[in-house]
């Protein structure tokens, strides 16, 4: 069926438009390593950096005939969302910078001409013409947004107006990854580009969805640095800071209040003694510190270590598959006995999983497991699911 009109097909394209364009954006803050992108705070998109907030609203248009003039409700639309953050003091004119960025061209011999960056601005002028046009009452669609801009004072409005940019004519969908494309080149394997753009555009959508549903705040300039850099090595030689080179000592109160937690109970199983216990209970609490440290430092991100936990998942499997076929018509106690030597044999082995070829201390691969075990994804007693879910 023929489709006349872009009505539903440009919002849609618009969401799409704003999510490439700010990975575009926050590509490009290269020289300022501590920026954070986030979605729909106080804006389309919001750059934050160490001493200023950058503000942008996307406008997508697919029919590149229309412009922006002094009355468009893009414009204005956008005006009042910047007023009223003003207005109730979530955006200070001292240190955020407006950007409108829009696929439309500025219309010619406009005010806007002059808000476009680099060009030279008469802040009480454009101020005055703004007020004027914002006087109007013919215009319904525009009256919300111009009593939000006239409820600013004389001051607030220069001070907005010296901070706005305009960047008419900007890249539309296409040329967004058409550019995109371009930046990555150098980063991307030889002859992997299309590989390393469709996986790096898949983890930043997954991100992008994760802070409009609120499960995380933003994605930082290192963050988006670190998977570049990791769908680039795929687990090359690399190195991460040791912590937590030393085992913890376990005291009997510790160790008796971590008998309730599942991985200490999936050891109970088997009759695993205290002594091995806490050795447990040490890799268990270096790993998981380490883990979140780094996670909290920016020098590792989450799929990375969910890729990491399959394969010791994966090896793990492999062996228990093993005896859940020798233990099929075992005695309960035939079963603790197997699934004791199994644990030992499992976990004192070299290991052979390594989160980055340079970081070798073990505990990180033992203690990864027991956070497996913890969240029951892995056992020692060849019916450690039934018994577990049991207790």
């Amino acid at each position: 069926m023929a489709v006349s009109d872009f009505s539903a097909k440009e919002p849609a394209l618009g969401y799409h438009y704003q999510i490439l364009h700010g990975l575009y954006l926050l590509l490009k803050q290269g020289g300022n390593a501590s920026s954070l992108f986030t979605l729909e705070s106080l804006d389309d998109i919001t750059i934050d950096g160490i001493d200023t907030l950058s503000l942008y609203q996307t406008k997508l248009h697919i029919n590149h005939s229309t412009t922006l003039s002094e009355r468009s409700s893009d414009l204005w639309k956008t005006i009042r969302v910047w007023s009223e953050g003003i207005l109730d003091g979530t955006l200070s004119t001292d240190t955020t910078f407006f950007h409108l960025v829009t696929t439309q061209n500025i219309s010619n011999g406009t005010f806007l001409e002059k808000m476009k960056p680099g060009k030279k601005r008469d802040i009480k002028a454009i101020v005055k013409h703004m007020t004027e046009i914002a006087s109007e009452v013919s215009n319904a669609t525009n009256c919300l947004a111009y009593r939000a801009f006239n409820l600013l004072s004389d001051t607030q409005k220069e001070a907005l107006i010296k901070n706005i940019y305009i960047l008419d004519a900007s890249l539309d969908t296409g040329e967004t990854i058409k550019k995109l494309k371009e930046d990555l080149r150098l980063s991307a394997p030889p002859d992997k580009l299309e590989i390393f753009f469709d996986e790096l555009i898949g983890w930043w959508f997954i991100q992008c969805i994760e802070i409009l549903q609120n499960k995380s705040d933003y994605i930082s300039y290192r963050q988006l640095h670190i998977k570049i850099q990791n769908i680039r090595d795929k687990y090359k030689l690399d190195n991460l800071p040791d912590d937590f080179p030393n085992s913890i000592e376990i005291t009997d109160d510790e160790l008796t209040h971590c008998q309730k937690d599942v991985f200490v109970k999936q050891l109970t199983l088997v009759g695993v003694g205290n002594e091995a216990k806490r050795i447990a209970i040490s890799d268990y609490k270096r790993a998981y510190s380490q883990r979140s440290k780094w996670v909290r430092e920016g020098l590792v991100i989450a799929d990375e270590l969910a890729t990491y936990d399959s394969r010791i998942h994966e090896d793990w499997e492999r062996a228990f598959t093993f005896l859940k076929d020798d233990t099929a018509n075992s005695t309960e106690e035939e079963k603790i006995t197997k699934g004791r030597t199994f644990y030992r044999s499992h976990y004192s082995k070299d290991s052979n999983i390594k989160f980055r070829e340079s970081f070798q201390p073990a505990y990180l691969e033992k203690g990864s497991i027991h956070m497996l075990s913890d969240l029951k994804r892995l056992g020692w007693h060849p019916d450690f699911e039934i018994k577990i879910n049991e207790e």
